[in-house]
């Protein structure tokens, strides 16, 4: 009897945890499958998350699966909302994960225990509205609201679902008109814990750090950039700087990037490009250079230096600079310029949401072709990447201290991953539906489901 009762611990034991390269699971005959999500925890695991509509209970439950640094798969405790919800947002505490989710008006915040995979707590918030900007944090989330006058701003700290805080803070009269001027138009959301290819070319930029809301805004179309610090535990709340970034004879086009408290500012003028850095806290400038100068090192071919400057300025074109910290602790400045009219900063964590909202728009498309519409396979569903091109960007390294250093390495801390190319690997695979993959330093993982989505498949490969 004993020992019957130890095969069958070990039997359910596998079922949920389970380390291998695919892991398998069967949806039960009341699962109605939905969609998949994948996010990564702090780069270096994984969490995958199934959709599916419960036949039994009418609601809408989430089935998260999580994918340890020793590549342990385990099932964690299964959600359950009225209507499918949307994720917001997440992070950890120790072996704890908070979910942060919002759907039709209710906002959830569910606790689970990574060790155990046990659903720990849930505080749910109803008749709310979604948070206008979402700061994730490592160990916390921040939403960020502002009124239309632009007059009372709000700061909600969540720890878990057990903690949290709210903080109110009103504008002073002065800077009214300029928060309502920069909350005018959306406002882009910096995420400078990842790898940042081309950055923003939003005219208002956000960046969280340090307990600090930084807001920087262009004032004056590519002549000033103006920035404004909002600290909600200061006894100076709001500090406003304005930045004059260069003296360049003709200047075309500007853009910028924060990073360690410093302000990086690219400027494009008729004849050079220079790079300009602020310290933020001083509004001091601390460097200049000169790409036909200083950093011609940086592309030797004189011919493509000036193409460069000359695509940097067209009317089409803006330039974009964005500067990663390097496995050596350096930073590595990396200039480019986009088309405006095509290009958009998605953060990976926008990523995550397109590929969700790729396996909705497949569903509708397929429900269609069964219908009356054309063979999906030829339908252009994806408008997400722009065709590949030589790369055109300029990249160098500096020190903290704003040194050139010509002969260090580029290795970024968090690794630029071409996204593209794996997602077009799995959407060639005719065995894979319903896809949604995450990028680790060193691996991808992916959920999956089989043609009759009767199954969901995990699986780990290694990036190359």
């Amino acid at each position: 009897m004993i020992k019957k009762i130890l095969l069958s611990l070990v039997f359910l034991i596998s079922l949920s945890t389970f380390a291998a390269d695919r892991f398998k699971y069967a949806l039960k005959e009341h699962q109605k499958f939905n969609r998949t999500m994948s996010i990564d925890i702090n780069k270096s695991a994984s969490l995958h998350m199934v959709f599916v509509k419960n036949k039994n209970t009418k609601q809408q439950d989430v089935i998260p699966f999580y994918v340890d640094e020793q590549k342990n798969i385990t099932e964690l405790g299964t959600l359950s909302f009225e209507e499918e919800p949307e994720l917001i947002s997440f992070h950890t505490n120790g072996n704890t994960l908070t979910l942060i989710n919002f759907e039709d008006g209710n906002l959830s915040i569910d606790d689970i225990d990574l060790s155990t995979g046990k659903h720990l707590n849930r505080k749910q918030t109803k008749d709310v509205e979604k948070p206008a900007y979402v700061f994730k944090q490592k160990n916390k989330s921040i939403f960020f609201e502002v009124d239309k006058k632009g007059k009372d701003l709000t700061f909600t700290y969540i720890e878990n679902a057990t903690s949290s805080s709210t903080k109110k803070i009103e504008t002073p009269k002065e800077l009214e008109d300029k928060v309502k001027h920069i909350f005018r138009k959306n406002v882009d959301v910096i995420n400078t814990r990842e790898f940042v290819k081309n950055g923003s070319i939003a005219k208002a930029q956000a960046y969280f750090e340090d307990e600090k809301l930084l807001l920087v805004y262009d004032q004056k179309e590519d002549d000033e950039i103006e920035t404004l610090q909002i600290n909600p535990n200061a006894e100076d709340i709001f500090e406003l700087k304005n930045y004059k970034a260069t003296a360049l004879e003709k200047l075309k086009k500007s853009n910028s990037y924060v990073k360690d408290d410093k302000l990086f500012v690219i400027n494009s003028g008729k004849e050079d490009i220079e790079m300009n850095v602020f310290d933020i806290e001083s509004g001091e400038k601390e460097k200049r250079l000169s790409l036909q100068q200083e950093m011609a090192f940086a592309q030797n071919d004189l011919e493509k230096r000036e193409d460069f400057i000359k695509q940097s300025r067209r009317a089409k074109n803006k330039p974009t600079l964005t500067v990663n910290e390097t496995e050596e602790g350096n930073l590595a400045v990396r200039m480019d310029y986009v088309n405006i009219q095509n290009y958009s900063y998605h953060n990976m964590w926008w990523f995550h949401h397109h590929m969700m909202m790729h396996q909705l728009h497949i569903q509708q498309h397929q429900q269609m072709q069964m219908m009356m519409g054309p063979n999906i396979s030829s339908l252009d569903i994806d408008a997400l990447y722009t065709k590949k091109k030589e790369s055109t960007s300029i990249s160098f390294v500096i020190s903290k201290d704003l040194e050139l250093l010509k002969e260090a390495s580029l290795e970024t801390k968090y690794r630029e991953v071409d996204a593209e190319k794996y997602i077009e690997e799995l959407s060639d695979d005719k065995e894979v539906r319903n896809e949604s993959l995450v990028f680790l330093n060193d691996e991808y993982h992916y959920i999956y489901t089989d043609r009759k989505e009767n199954y969901v498949y995990i699986k780990i490969e290694g990036l190359d």
